[in-house]
């Protein structure tokens, strides 16, 4: 009934159309017609037609269903018709950013041997490498990314800062699913390209820093390690001393988040400085005391011990507090809530 329809000659684009009404192919498209599609685009319904600055590869990228975006960039090559891959919404994103967005791989394939440029940010900033590490699900996906953009020979742009700020690594980072992959992925193919750096969000913050401060410690302590053996495989330098805005290395934020001894450890033994004072005067010493943590107070006298590490024992923070006095105000404090709770 349809295809007989189209045999009388409308034109499928109803050029006298409401602005209000979406044309036929958008229709097709956003109801999964895949046949309609098919027949508007052989009757003449143009594959670049915008409606409310979406044109019909955004509608298709919009479906979880990978065959209608691919019907489209099939017909467009098979009548040799330019399609227009990296057209932009209202929101400045392209038919990739919400191929992605929908978690569709066979899609976004598509769209990347087809020419979709793979550093083209939103109006938010956000690339789809941006994308792919925000939504952490599954490193297959960003595996796939990198290899065929190798293979076309188009450098992403690994290291490219958002409207706040963030890279795909601090996203990589936030993110808790798949995430030891994605990071590792990540370094790789900044350390491969040379183009690894620790760069800083808008609270000052390296992901060395983000690792530190999250509360899922073993993880966090495995993604440390992952840093700094990356870094001695590809001989990249790491800003290990870096400070946030507060002053904090990232031994003070893992120190803050009563981090355990094996995350202290990896840090001290890959250069981080144990004196460095935070903005309020608080050294490494300060924060251990201040926690009250007796364990960790051992081990990290004898891992600066053992890697021959200099501890200021006497510094002072902006209150003139020594390490020892916050360790005794502690104490002290303790034993009265204990008291109390008799």
């Amino acid at each position: 009934m349809f295809e007989k329809f189209l045999e009388f000659g409308p034109d499928p684009n109803c050029p006298n159309g409401s602005l209000i009404i979406n044309p036929p192919l958008h229709l097709a498209l956003q109801f999964s017609h895949r046949k309609a599609a098919d027949s508007l685009l052989r009757n003449g319904a143009d594959p670049n037609l915008v409606f409310k600055g979406r044109t019909p590869l955004h509608v298709a990228c919009y479906k979880r269903r990978d065959d209608l975006a691919e019907l489209l960039l099939n017909f467009a090559k098979e009548v040799d018709q330019v399609i227009q891959i990296d057209a932009l919404d209202k929101k400045g994103r392209t038919p990739l950013h919400w191929a992605l967005l929908n978690g569709k791989k066979q899609t976004t394939e598509a769209l990347l041997r087809r020419d979709a440029n793979p550093n083209l940010a939103d109006a938010e900033g956000l690339t789809p490498l941006h994308i792919i590490c925000r939504k952490g699900k599954g490193h297959d996906l960003l595996e796939m990314f990198f290899k065929i953009n190798v293979e076309l020979d188009k450098p992403v742009q690994i290291e490219v800062e958002d409207k706040k700020g963030l890279t795909p690594l601090h996203y990589a980072l936030l993110n808790y699913g798949c995430k030891k992959q994605i990071v590792q992925l990540l370094l790789r193919n900044a350390a491969k390209n040379r183009r690894l750096n620790l760069t800083f969000d808008q609270s000052g913050s390296t992901p060395l820093h983000i690792i530190c401060l999250e509360t899922n410690d073993d993880d966090n302590a495995d993604l440390a390690k992952i840093f700094f053996e990356i870094n001695d495989e590809f001989n990249q330098p790491w800003q290990v001393n870096a400070v946030d805005k507060k002053g904090r290395t990232a031994l003070l934020c893992a120190l803050s988040n009563d981090c355990s001894v094996q995350m202290a450890e990896v840090l001290l033994r890959n250069g981080v400085d144990p004196n460095l004072a935070d903005a309020a005067g608080r050294t490494p010493l300060h924060q251990i005391c201040r926690i009250y943590n007796q364990d960790l107070v051992e081990q990290f006298f004898e891992i600066c011990d053992e890697i021959q590490l200099t501890v200021d024992i006497n510094a002072r923070d902006d209150k003139g507090n020594t390490p020892l006095h916050l360790l005794m105000q502690t104490s002290i404090s303790s034993q009265k809530k204990q008291s109390n709770c008799c």
